[in-house]
C-alpha cells in the first residue's frame, strides 16, 4: 500500500497549493484541480508512481459522494415538476449534437453502428464537472442551473441503453433485444424502489435520527444508504453512479436533509479532490503535437456545438 499512500499524498498535496493558488488568483478551484493533475501526471513531472484499483477506487468515491449531493438536492416533488424539462430539454440536447456529428461521422465513412455510440458518448456531459461548476458559480438553486441539472439527470438515465451498445463497438457482439428489456425492467423495477425508501426513511427513520440527536448514527446512515444503493445498481447492471443518484433522491426533501449533506460535505470535497486531480493526471498534452491541426478544429467546433445544443435545451 506504499505506493498507493505516496500517490494519495502527492494528489492531496498538489490540490492543496492548487486550491491556494486558485483563491490567490480568483479562478475556479476546478481549473487548478485538473492542472494540478497534469503537471503531476504522466504528461508532466510523473510524480504518480502507480494508477492501480486502489487508487481509482478513491477517486470513485469522490464521484460518488459528489452525484449524492446532486441527488439529494432534488425532492421527489421537483424532480415531477423538472420532468418535462428533464425529457423534453435534455433530448433536444442530445439529439442537437448526434445528429450534426453522425453527418460528419458519415462523411468520414466511419461505420453507422459506431458512430452511434462515438456521437450518443460525446452528446453527455459529466455530471461532476458541471454540478462542481454550477456550486462555485452559485447557480445551483437558480432556474437555469436546475435545469441544466435536469438535463444532467436525463443524460445519467440516457446512459444505460448506450451501455448496450458498448459491445459494438468494441466489434464483440450485438445487444440482444432480450438483454435490452431485462436492463429496462431492472431500471424500472430500481427506480420503483427510489419513492418507496423516501417514504420509508421520512416517515420512520429520519423522525428516530432527530430524537436520538447521534451525529455519528446519522453518519453511519447515510454511508450504509449510499453504499448500499451503489451495490445495488451494481447488482441490477446499471452504473453506480445511479444508485448514488437514487440514493440522494430518496433521503432528499426531509428535515434532515441539510444536515445530512452538511455531514457528507467534508468527505465530498476530499475524495472530489481526488477525483479531479486524478482526472488531470489522465490528460497527455502531447497529443497536441501528433496532430495539432485536428486539435485546433475539433475542439472549437465541439465546444460551440455542445454549447449551442445546450443552449437551445435550456
Amino acid at each position: 500500500m506504499l505506493p498507493v499512500f505516496g500517490d494519495l499524498i502527492t494528489i492531496l498535496l498538489a490540490g492543496l497549493i492548487s486550491g491556494i493558488i486558485c483563491r490567490r488568483l480568483r479562478i475556479s478551484s476546478l481549473v487548478g484541480l485538473l492542472v494540478a493533475g497534469v503537471i503531476i501526471g504522466r504528461a508532466g513531472l510523473n510524480l504518480i508512481a502507480s494508477h492501480g484499483p486502489e487508487l481509482e477506487q478513491i477517486a470513485q468515491a469522490g464521484v460518488l459522494l459528489l452525484l449524492f449531493a446532486v441527488g439529494i438536492e432534488f425532492s421527489l416533488e421537483e424532480l415531477s415538476k423538472l420532468s418535462k424539462d428533464m425529457f423534453l430539454a435534455g433530448t433536444a440536447q442530445m439529439l442537437l449534437v448526434i445528429l450534426p456529428l453522425l453527418a460528419v461521422f458519415s462523411f468520414l465513412k466511419i461505420p453507422v453502428d459506431r458512430a452511434i455510440v462515438l456521437s450518443a458518448a460525446i452528446a453527455l456531459s459529466s455530471t461532476v464537472l458541471v454540478y462542481r461548476t454550477l456550486l462555485e458559480w452559485g447557480q445551483t438553486n437558480t432556474p437555469s442551473g436546475r435545469r441544466a441539472l435536469a438535463i444532467l439527470l436525463f443524460q445519467d438515465v440516457a446512459l444505460i441503453p448506450l451501455l448496450l451498445f458498448m459491445p459494438v463497438y468494441s466489434g464483440t457482439q450485438s445487444p440482444g433485444v432480450v438483454s435490452g428489456l431485462i436492463l429496462a425492467g431492472m431500471t424500472i423495477v430500481f427506480a420503483a424502489v427510489v419513492p418507496v425508501a423516501h417514504h420509508v426513511f421520512a416517515q420512520w427513520v429520519m423522525p428516530f435520527l432527530i430524537k436520538v440527536k447521534s451525529v455519528e448514527l446519522t453518519m453511519l446512515f447515510v454511508l450504509v444508504i449510499l453504499l448500499t444503493s451503489c451495490w445495488l445498481a451494481q447488482l441490477f447492471g446499471l452504473p453506480p453512479a445511479l444508485g448514488a443518484l437514487a440514493a440522494g433522491v430518496s433521503l432528499s426533501g426531509t428535515r434532515l436533509t441539510k444536515q445530512l449533506d452538511a455531514l457528507v460535505f467534508p468527505f465530498r470535497e476530499t475524495f472530489g479532490v481526488v477525483f479531479f486531480v486524478s482526472l488531470g493526471s489522465y490528460i497527455d498534452w502531447r497529443l497536441l503535437w501528433r496532430d495539432p491541426l485536428w486539435f485546433v478544429m475539433a475542439i472549437p467546433l465541439l465546444l460551440v456545438l455542445k454549447g449551442a445544443a445546450g443552449g437551445v435545451a435550456l
